[in-house]
């Protein structure tokens, strides 16, 4: 029977150790291909699935017997929780849908350099989620790629995406940014997202700072979700516009007037679709106004080197309608700078500040520190006495900046004692008969 029993504890002490060492393996740089579910591709393995106990910090191995991991499938992390961080191997050049959906835990993802799509719904749910930089080989991103991922702010899509679908971000965007050499997408200076064709809008940040927006002129479709959640209280739609997707203007609570400058009949013919109710409670503003009414110029934006600007919208100042839409300004290009070196000094550091001769861009580099003082020699300024103290002096022969010392007090000589000046008469006396 006891024998049994100290079986039974051995078997158990090894369940309990080797359970501590499988956690150990699911989180950090030590993550292991055994806590993945792995499919051979024809190019090398796709992740499937991944252990439930996986948590914190992830670094995704990149091979397996030889082969490279290539894919993350559908469905593979997501509804992990405890996930609050994962880097993707430069082997993987596919990202699935739904691969990560509602990782409510995760904050931080680093896309590999070689990735190509991003599927329908691959982050979807990621609230904790932050920010995310796309590697410039990304060519499309899935419908409702990030829906839902509040946190992200700012998205900048890089020259190669060809493909975005409806809805890819969340409606709390505050600015999109299209690379410059992009030739499927562009943005305005107000982060409106087009087609480079500028005839199809398909998405506005929706947390942009700004009460009113027009629409670029040539702008004949509002693609689904485009404005949805927008805070923007006054829009403008030039006359081209001919369709407004499902739910393109969905929970605009704000909007006060919408600005059409055609006529009544040319807006109703056209194609609004379900889920826009915020623009047709709008006040409707046709061009029918006349005379000397005050106008004014707003939404300008000033362009620089490498920003959009614009040339601002003319309206009527009593109702805010847009008469004329303003065009956008393309950035200039590059920064030119203009350098100026500041010398260091003894105390402080030199640099050279960048300013460009294009816009107000500036920053500064090229610290070189401070040379730090150079010396004379110490020289008395005020001799000691037994009674004053003294002080020394050394100059800096580059600033001029002195620093003073301290010279003690002269020790005075002692009184000899009675028995002393008796030897030193003595001594006196030897020398005189001597």
């Amino acid at each position: 029977m006891n024998t049994i029993r100290r079986l039974i504890c051995v078997f158990l002490s090894i369940t309990v150790i080797s359970s501590l060492f499988s956690l150990k393996a699911v989180s950090g740089t030590n993550f292991e291909v055994s806590m993945l579910t792995l499919e051979e591709n024809n190019e090398g393995y796709t992740i499937t699935g991944c252990n439930s106990n996986a948590l914190g910090d992830i670094v995704l191995p990149d091979s397996y017997n030889g082969l490279p991991i290539t894919t993350i499938g559908r469905f593979a992390f997501g509804h992990n929780n405890n996930i609050t961080s994962i880097v993707i191997p430069d082997s993987v050049t596919e990202i699935c849908d739904e691969a990560f959906i509602l990782c409510r835990g995760l904050k931080s993802v680093e896309l590999p350099n070689n990735l190509t799509s991003i599927g329908d719904a691959a982050f979807t749910g990621c609230s904790s989620l932050e920010s995310i930089e796309f590697p410039d080989s990304l060519t499309s991103l899935g419908y409702k790629a990030f829906s839902s991922c509040r946190l992200i702010k700012t998205i900048t899509i890089p020259k190669n995406v060809g493909y975005i679908g409806d809805g890819a971000f969340d409606n709390q965007l505050e600015s999109i940014y299209v690379d410059e050499d992009n030739t499927t997408f562009y943005s305005d200076s107000f982060g409106g997202l087009y087609n480079l064709n500028l005839n199809t809008l398909i998405m506005f940040p929706s947390a942009a700072d700004c009460n009113s927006y027009s629409i670029l002129k040539g702008t004949t479709i509002i693609q689904e979700d485009a404005f949805n959640g927008s805070k923007i209280k006054h829009i403008y739609f030039p006359e081209s516009i001919s369709s407004i997707c499902e739910s393109a203007f969905a929970s605009c609570r704000y909007i006060q007037s919408v600005c059409y400058p055609g006529t009544a009949e040319k807006w109703d013919e056209i194609l609004i679709a379900y889920g826009n109710d915020p623009i047709k409670t709008a006040a409707l503003h046709l061009h029918e106004h006349g005379g000397d009414l005050e106008t004014e110029i707003i939404n300008q934006k000033q362009a620089d080197c490498l920003n959009h600007g614009y040339t601002g919208d003319l309206c009527y100042t009593e109702c805010e309608f847009v008469i004329e839409s303003g065009e956008d300004i393309k950035p200039f290009g590059k920064h030119s700078y203009k350098t100026e070196c500041i010398k260091p000094t003894c105390v402080e550091s030199g640099y050279t500040v960048y300013k460009c001769q294009n816009c107000s861009h500036e920053y500064t580099a090229d610290i070189v520190p401070a040379r730090g003082h150079d010396f004379t020699n110490w020289y008395m300024t005020i001799s000691p006495t037994t009674s004053e103290t003294g002080s020394i002096q050394r100059d800096c022969k580059v600033c001029k900046y002195s620093e003073t010392g301290v010279l003690e007090k002269l020790q005075e000589e002692p009184t000899p004692s009675f028995f002393q000046r008796i030897i030193n008469f003595i001594l006196s006396l030897f020398k005189i008969f001597r």
